[in-house]
């Protein structure tokens, strides 16, 4: 239970890196709108537009699984 909780915690801690890696990135580069616009012709919007869906992912599922553990001690079922 205690190797559950940390590796969905660092999933949480991980997808928040990329999902404000992924941000700057499309900030930086000037890339249209990311959910509007997914597939645009720069191909370096796209792949931070994936950062940014993957970390969000990451960031919900491990925040709640990790929280889930932290309250009830055990997996959700």
């Amino acid at each position: 239970m205690v190797w559950g909780f940390i590796g969905f915690g660092a999933a949480f801690i991980l997808g928040a890196i990329l999902t404000v890696v992924g941000g700057a990135g499309v900030g930086l580069m000037d890339c249209p709108a990311i959910i509007s616009e997914f597939p645009t012709e720069k191909s370096g919007c796209n792949s931070f537009s994936v950062l940014v869906f993957a970390g969000g992912g990451m960031t919900i599922i491990g925040g709640a699984v990790a929280s889930g553990i932290l309250v009830f001690g055990k997996f959700p079922s």
